[in-house]
């Protein structure tokens, strides 16, 4: 059954992403991907509560698949590439205005995600806030150099947003995922 759920996700992801290619993403509804993945609505809905939460979790799920890459220069170029195959989607996701839109989406996520690799087993108290903060500081820098990039011709990978990537990255944070590392769930 997970194999099957997996396929059709893949299905979903895919209708999407072609889509994008050919539409404004503002313009395409869930019909449209239901459509072109050639799913049931149900099937959708028990995965989904809306088409934000399909936009994110394209995002995720090749996070989820290669996050190995994003702990590496090297990786974080291959990454990059994956961007610019699929910019018809990714070069869309800074206009998106929508309720639930994939930058707030994006940024509980990836919060969510540092803060368990960072703080959380830490007592509460200054050096945690400290921490928090810089954390903070980092993701909304990080993210708002992705999304200029995201915002330009998408030409050719970004190598000072990399080397920034990892080059003010808080030295508390790890530079590898360790034995415990798993992938926080989005919100």
């Amino acid at each position: 059954m997970a194999n099957r759920d997996s396929m059709t996700k893949e299905r979903r992801i895919r209708a999407l992403l072609s889509l994008c290619d050919e539409h404004p993403l503002e313009h395409v509804a869930v019909r449209d991907v239901l459509e072109r993945a050639g799913i049931a609505r149900q099937t959708f809905y028990n995965h989904y509560r809306d088409m934000n939460d399909l936009i994110l979790d394209v995002f995720l799920s090749y996070f989820r698949r290669n996050y190995q890459l994003f702990f590496t220069r090297e990786g974080l170029i291959e990454v990059y590439r994956h961007y610019i195959r699929h910019k018809g989607f990714y070069g869309q996701l800074p206009y998106l205005r929508t309720q639930n839109c994939f930058k707030d989406g994006y940024i509980r996520w990836i919060k969510k995600s540092y803060y368990e690799l960072t703080i959380e087993n830490m007592p509460a108290g200054p050096e945690r806030e400290r921490r928090k903060a810089t954390v903070d500081a980092y993701l909304y820098g990080i993210t708002a150099l992705f999304f200029e990039w995201l915002k330009g011709d998408m030409s050719e990978v970004p190598l000072p947003i990399i080397d920034a990537t990892f080059g003010l990255m808080p030295s508390f944070v790890p530079r590898e995922p360790g034995e415990d590392f798993h992938i926080v769930e989005a919100d």
